[in-house]
Formats: C-alpha cells, sequence, structure tokens
C-alpha cells in the first residue's frame, strides 16, 4: 500500500550489499549528512555544527527509522536535499544544487508525495521570498530551478506508472486502494463508516 521509495531504497540495498538493511542504513547515513550539509548552507560554521550535534543525538541508534524497514530517513533526506539547495542557489545558481533540490523533492514524491507536496510548497515560497529582488533570477531559473523541475517531473512520471501498475490508474495510488477496501473508519467525519464483511 505505501510509495515504493522506501521499497527502492531496500531494494538497492539487497541488490548491492546483499541485504535489505543495508538500504535502512545508506538512506539514514545520508540523511545524517544532509543535515549537516543543510545546516552548513544556513548557520555560521560553529553553530551548523551544534545544529548537527543535537539532530544526530536525537536520531542515533535507539531511533525506529534506522531501526526498522518503516523508513523515515528517506522523506527526511528529501527534504533536507531541498533545504540544502536553497540558500547555494541563493549565492550562486548553478545545475547541481538544482539537481541536488530536484531530486530531493524527488524523494519527497516517491516517499511522502502528500506530505511532500506540503512541505515543497512552503519551501517554494520561502524560495520565492529568498530570491525577491535578487539580480540574477532569470540565472537562477534556467540554471537551477528548470533542471530540478525536470528531475521532479521524472519522479511524478514514474510514480504514475507505478500507480498505473498497481492500481489500474496513474493518479491512484495504491494506498488508496488499501482504505478503501480494508479500513472501515474514514478520513474524513463527514465520510460514513463502511461495513466490514466478517
Amino acid at each position: 500500500k505505501y510509495q515504493p521509495g522506501q521499497g527502492l531504497a531496500l531494494a538497492a540495498g539487497e541488490r548491492c550489499l546483499g541485504h535489505p538493511w543495508w538500504g535502512v542504513w545508506a538512506s539514514f547515513g545520508l540523511m545524517c549528512a544532509a543535515a549537516a550539509w543543510a545546516f552548513l548552507g544556513w548557520l555560521p560554521f560553529r553553530w551548523a555544527v551544534f545544529a548537527t550535534a543535537l539532530f544526530l543525538m536525537r536520531f542515533l541508534p535507539p531511533h525506529y527509522w534506522l531501526n526498522s524497514y518503516w523508513g523515515g530517513a528517506l522523506p527526511a533526506l528529501g527534504g533536507l536535499l531541498c533545504l540544502w539547495a536553497l540558500p547555494r542557489v541563493r549565492r550562486s545558481p548553478r545545475l547541481r544544487y538544482g539537481l541536488v533540490s530536484g531530486a530531493g523533492a524527488g524523494i519527497l514524491v516517491l516517499t511522502r508525495p502528500y506530505e511532500g507536496f506540503a512541505f515543497l510548497l512552503g519551501l517554494s515560497a520561502a524560495g520565492v521570498l529568498h530570491l525577491r529582488g535578487f539580480v540574477g533570477w532569470r540565472a537562477t531559473w534556467l540554471r537551477a530551478v528548470v533542471p530540478g523541475l525536470l528531475v521532479v517531473l521524472a519522479s511524478a512520471a514514474f510514480l504514475g506508472v507505478y500507480n498505473r501498475a498497481v492500481t489500474g490508474s496513474l493518479l491512484r495510488m495504491p494506498y488508496d486502494v488499501h482504505e478503501r477496501t480494508y479500513m472501515r473508519a474514514p478520513y474524513f467525519i463527514w465520510q460514513p463508516l463502511r461495513e466490514v464483511a466478517p
């Protein structure tokens, strides 16, 4: 019923290193590295090191993102990559920053599309405000924003193909089919309870 992102990380761990657990560890390690990079983009070095230390204390070994297959590190990695790119695009609009931001947004599309959409909407508004009055906005658009959007569109196309293979519709997610089939309690208060066969 879930989005394909976490399954792809587990499959990569199994394919490359022989066990899906390595996919969990890799996504967790990349998340920690992305946090440090993101903090370095927004904060002075001393404060970035302090923020990274706090981040690591919160998420190290006892956390279930590292000790289960459920995931969480992968969507966090996607959001942190987007946060990593924004201040760097302002300083120097480069293709790699747009691609990193697009990869982060693509990870959000493939792991948490609803929450990712809300996050990206807010981040896009912050980006517009951040770049307001910036003289190089045309170069920023061509060098960073357009390539990032192309990566996001490729991720969305992949998700559509995945949805169609599983549910028969480009826009209907497996999660929706699962909820309609097995869940009795509604999402919203105005939806009625459903009968469940004994």
